[in-house]
């Protein structure tokens, strides 16, 4: 009787204790000690003065990518050169809300995010001068052009002082999901037309929402898939076409991807797997691979060259000019590299982008050593074996980058490149 009297109350302690782990907020890393350039400092000049942001919710690689999506105009594209494809392995909790932060700062985020995700409690969620490639962007044109967003809630929820024009609608009014992207596309037209913002991100949540009433498999997905391709003509139609947009970045990607049910949150390859396609006419006329499109399917969902999703950020910054976000632990994605006039701008900046992913692995790793001062961590020893790593492969960066400087040749900045990209694998496995 006393060892089941035990039972019934460490039962509920244990969970209890385990929640609150799962759940927590990530701890907020001391920003203020690392010396990045101003938020308004244009750190050099950039292939793109513009981006079109175009989430997809829930639009997985095979979607896109495969012989049985629903993208023949994207296909199109890939073929052409003016399309770069990548698969971007998103991270646990796989849910919209978890994704945008992700997505915009450039860092994983906590089980804390499924709950938020869920109660839709807009003063919870709100991240007012969050340190986001969107608020680099904004202040680098602080004195030119607007942000504008059409789209589901959670962005303006997210960030409330990012967007100076919007329309929105809610995610939670479930008898007008399916017809919500009408909403957004028919101002489409009018936004492409306007010279007065510098991005605009568009959020579809159509495909998901046919996902979870019918799964991928749904009569109505692969019409969906088509509606979502149009959409991609309509704005490449506007790129190629009017004269403001000829510096403009198109990137169509998804948040996440789905189950054969249409479900996502967890960990399976399909749920990871989204699809990332950067668009731009100028990217045709820059040196790249020539790539078949569409491909067969993939077991495993990976298609053309496999990235993490926070890659996005860096990115971003190197491709508009702009400062990257001081948290973020992507790096620049390989394939973009020729979107770049010359290598050797590709070369600094990655050396920027693995000077910036050094400071921020340091500061997390001071802030989680106070945590464990605080109340002790068994994996404390695996995250000073982690620095140590890092410490070593930093070495091998500032060796590449001397010799470099000292003779900029092809087979140097090659050499260097692979030193960068070994020190990232440690801040983001």
């Amino acid at each position: 009787m006393l060892m089941l009297l035990l039972a019934n109350v460490l039962i509920p302690v244990g969970m209890i204790i385990f929640m609150a782990g799962l759940f927590r907020s990530r701890p907020l890393l001391e920003v203020t000690d690392i010396p990045s350039p101003s938020l308004r400092t244009k750190v050099h000049e950039a292939p793109f003065d513009k981006v079109i942001f175009m989430m997809v919710d829930a639009l997985r690689t095979d979607f896109v990518f495969s012989k049985e999506g629903g993208f023949p105009f994207t296909q199109g594209l890939i073929r052409s050169g003016a399309a770069v494809p990548i698969t971007a392995l998103s991270a646990m909790p796989t849910l919209t809300l978890s994704r945008i932060k992700a997505l915009t700062q450039g860092s994983s985020q906590s089980f804390l995010d499924a709950w938020l995700n869920v109660v839709n409690w807009p003063e919870d969620s709100r991240l007012d001068g969050g340190d986001t490639w969107l608020a680099r962007l904004k202040a680098s044109r602080a004195d030119q052009k607007e942000f504008v967003f059409h789209g589901i809630e959670e962005w303006v929820d997210l960030y409330p002082d990012i967007f100076d024009r919007m329309e929105i609608f809610s995610s939670f009014q479930l008898p007008n999901l399916v017809h919500s992207d009408q909403n957004i596309t028919k101002n489409l037209s009018n936004e492409l037309a306007r010279d007065d913002w510098t991005a605009l991100i568009l959020h579809y949540l159509g495909l998901d929402c046919v996902a979870h009433l019918g799964g991928p498999r749904s009569a109505h997905m692969r019409p969906k898939q088509l509606e979502m391709d149009e959409v991609v003509s309509e704005i490449y139609t506007a790129l190629v076409h009017e004269p403001h947009m000829q510096n403009t970045l198109f990137v169509l990607l998804g948040d996440h991807g789905m189950t054969a049910q249409g479900n996502h949150g967890g960990r399976l390859p399909e749920e990871l797997a989204a699809a990332t396609v950067f668009i731009s006419p100028k990217l045709g006329s820059m040196t790249q691979p020539q790539r078949s499109s569409p491909l067969d399917v993939a077991e495993d969902y990976l298609y053309y060259s496999a990235v993490n999703q926070i890659d996005l950020v860096p990115t971003l910054s190197g491709l508009m000019g702009f400062p990257i976000p001081s948290t973020n632990a992507g790096i620049f994605i390989p394939d973009m590299l020729s979107a770049f006039d010359d290598d050797a701008k590709a070369v600094e900046f990655l050396l920027e982008n693995a000077k910036q992913i050094h400071r921020a692995l340091r500061i997390s790793t001071k802030s989680a050593n106070k945590a464990i001062d605080l109340d002790g961590d068994k994996h404390s020893g695996e995250r000073h074996n982690d620095l140590g790593r890092s410490d070593d492969r930093w070495e091998a960066v500032l060796l590449a980058e001397k010799a470099w400087e000292d003779s900029p040749s092809r087979e140097a900045g090659e050499h260097l490149k692979s030193s960068i990209y070994e020190v990232r694998s440690i801040a983001c496995p």
